[in-house]
């Protein structure tokens, strides 16, 4: 997409001198490769357009006017400058719900006590485990604790007691 249309503009700027507005559809092409390509390629985009309208427009036969080279040059930079804190503020938003939902799946999947596995996301893994190994013909097993009289070390040594003795176990 970039370069294709770079290279429209390009011929469009150089080969129909008589469009007044020949250099407007550098615009679109600088908005639409930040956007698609990122900043580095924007940033890259950006140079390439300067350089070639600037040295392009010297061997025009009706070249643009020194005015409205400035105003365009100026235009241009500005919307490079305006789309390259856009990419960037996008992709800092992006890597942030990114990070978000990687901590939502976490708490979602863990107990925030001990940090194992809650019972849907442990039957998951089992289920996915067991397929596997049936698949490859192979044995496992399944072992399930259970923490007999675990009331009377909460109601005897009170809950953060508890609390350590589920830790400890969980890490076992």
């Amino acid at each position: 997409y970039a370069l294709s249309s770079f290279l429209v503009h390009v011929s469009g700027f150089m080969l129909v001198p008589a469009d007044e507005l020949r250099l407007v559809w550098f615009y679109s092409l600088i908005a639409g490769v930040y956007i698609l390509l990122g900043r580095r390629a924007g940033a890259a985009f950006t140079v390439g357009t300067v350089v070639v309208v600037l040295l392009g427009n010297a061997h025009q036969v009706a070249p643009v006017s020194s005015r409205a080279m400035g105003t365009f040059l100026a235009s241009l930079v500005s919307l490079s400058v305006i789309f390259h804190a856009f990419t960037q503020r996008t992709m800092s938003f992006y890597l942030q719900m990114v990070h978000s939902n990687e901590r939502l799946r976490h708490l979602s999947e863990h107990d925030p006590l001990t940090g194992v596995l809650n019972g849907r996301a442990f039957a998951q893994a089992c289920d996915g485990l067991i397929r596997l190994a049936a698949r490859h013909g192979a044995s496992y097993a399944v072992l399930f604790i259970d923490l007999d009289h675990f009331k009377r070390v909460n109601d005897q040594h009170g809950h953060d007691a508890g609390d350590a003795v589920l830790r400890t176990v969980a890490g076992v």
